[in-house]
């Protein structure tokens, strides 16, 4: 017996086009600037696949591979890194600010 057999007698199942009275999805994409702290970091690890923390909990972020350099990228604009010896450190960002104001909408 499949998972849908067990919990269908639990389950009720609604399709949007059977509630007409729901609104259509709206998207709104919102650009966040980076940080200076965000961008000299996504700099130096775009250019050279290695940055530097500077601050009390810093250390190097370094990407052997490409796909390590990516991954790294993503999470300076995330607002996080790990570091080399496997630490996680924050990065500020503007990005709390930014969901405030959508909230605030």
């Amino acid at each position: 017996m499949s998972l849908n057999g067990i919990i269908e007698p639990f389950s009720y199942r609604v399709r949007k086009e059977d509630c007409l009275d729901l609104p259509d999805k709206v998207y709104t994409r919102r650009t966040v600037e980076l940080t200076p702290e965000q961008k000299k970091l996504y700099e130096q690890m775009k250019s050279m696949a290695l940055a530097i923390v500077e601050g009390e909990d810093g250390g190097l972020i370094s990407a052997p591979t490409v796909l390590t350099q990516i991954l790294r990228l993503q999470q300076v604009c995330s607002g996080f890194a790990k570091l080399e010896d496997g630490r996680m450190v924050e990065v500020p960002t503007n990005k709390l600010n930014e969901l405030m104001s959508a909230l605030q909408d």
